[in-house]
């Protein structure tokens, strides 16, 4: 009987190392939704901004006569300077990091450009793991029309 107790209180303490572990793996989870929820909000923030560039670019438009009818053309180059000098003046390339336009697209019928930016997301705790951040996308379309 003896014996049986002895092994028993043998055992005492390796509780501590247990509850050691699953604090660790707890902290461990945490950290984790903190960066994707930080890396999330980021790429919301870069749509949100794609947006308003695509929006101010589709209004760059041209009005051509087309059959006695005004037809809305947008042209690349107006697009491209609209995207560029909408992301200055909202104060985008201040707000992100190593924020760039990948490209604007004009499309083929002219009534429509679609935008594409890029940003570096640096999320907290996990940026001493990850120096170079990580890279998030967003990609807007605006269609331009002359209605009511």
């Amino acid at each position: 009987m003896m014996r049986f107790e002895e092994q028993l209180r043998k055992d005492d303490g390796q509780t501590s190392v247990l509850i050691i572990g699953l604090c660790v793996v707890s902290l461990m989870f945490a950290v984790t939704m903190l960066a994707i929820s930080a890396i999330n909000l980021e790429a919301r923030k870069l749509l949100l901004a794609a947006d308003g560039a695509s929006s101010a670019a589709a209004t760059e438009f041209t009005a051509e006569v087309n059959s006695a009818e005004l037809i809305p053309v947008l042209t690349l180059s107006a697009a491209q300077e609209s995207v560029t000098s909408h992301l200055q003046e909202t104060g985008a390339y201040s707000r992100f990091e190593s924020l760039g336009v990948e490209s604007v697209v004009v499309a083929s019928a002219g009534d429509t450009v679609t935008v594409h930016l890029r940003s570096t997301a640096r999320p907290p705790v996990v940026s001493w793991f990850m120096p170079d951040g990580i890279t998030v996308q967003a990609e807007s379309s605006a269609r331009t029309s002359l209605e009511r």
